[in-house]
């Protein structure tokens, strides 16, 4: 199944911007973004809170939909997808993992990792060989009939990691992936998210407050007042 990625997705966003609604009054959170992200690169956004960082996410990952600009993945405008083939296109082709790890607690490790391919119809013979591959990368060969609420927050995480490999996607998109933990932990989810993008291509979009993991990232950017910097 590791041996199975594809090419890492190439990312180029033109004048991006976001804003909301409040009341009678245009809240502006994100204000004419550029960005490109070449095939199989590890980038990170850092930044204060409420300057946009999570909104972008949001906007690369397809969850939200920008006021104005374009995303291109791969040359593709996925601004202009209709809904149905855009829930397609996320969880092929787009992984995610968040602060919270958000499994599903009345399911066991196995049955999370698995949880994006049984929505796609994906064949559960083989989806199961798959998960427990993953799991095995991951560390967590022993925990794969184990519930989240009898793991460790780390562990949890690394289920949420082994999740986000499933569907084989070509961009990872991490939100604060180790604010949740303490250091020695996050240091070890910080080694598996390089370890994803060096052995299997993926091109990596980390946002996150932490120094340490913006360290071990090539390229780091600085989001303020909605831009880029």
């Amino acid at each position: 199944m590791l041996q199975n990625f594809t090419k890492g997705a190439q990312i180029n966003v033109r004048a991006l911007s976001k804003s909301f609604l409040h009341g009678t009054e245009e809240l502006s959170v994100l204000c004419d973004v550029n960005l490109r992200i070449s095939s199989g690169e590890r980038v990170a956004i850092v930044g204060e809170s409420g300057v946009g960082k999570s909104t972008l996410l949001h906007l690369l990952g397809t969850l939200d939909v920008p006021t104005s600009g374009t995303i291109l993945f791969n040359d593709e405008n996925i601004t202009t997808m209709k809904s149905t083939r855009l829930s397609l296109f996320r969880n092929k082709e787009i992984g995610f993992v968040f602060q919270f790890h958000h499994l599903l607690p009345d399911f066991t490790a196995l049955e999370n990792v698995m949880m994006p391919g049984l929505i796609a119809g994906v064949d559960r013979t083989s989806l199961c060989k798959d998960a427990e591959e993953l799991l095995d990368w991951v560390n967590l060969r022993h925990r794969m009939t184990h519930k989240p609420g009898e793991m460790s927050g780390g562990e949890q995480q690394r289920v949420a990691l082994a999740r986000a490999l499933i569907m084989r996607p070509s961009l990872l998109l991490a939100d604060e992936p180790t604010g949740n933990l303490d250091a020695q932990t996050g240091k070890e989810i910080q080694t598996l998210i390089v370890k994803m993008n060096q052995e299997l291509n993926i091109t990596v979009l980390v946002v996150t407050h932490s120094q340490t993991l913006a360290d071990q990232m090539p390229r780091c950017l600085t989001m303020t007042n909605g831009t880029l910097v």
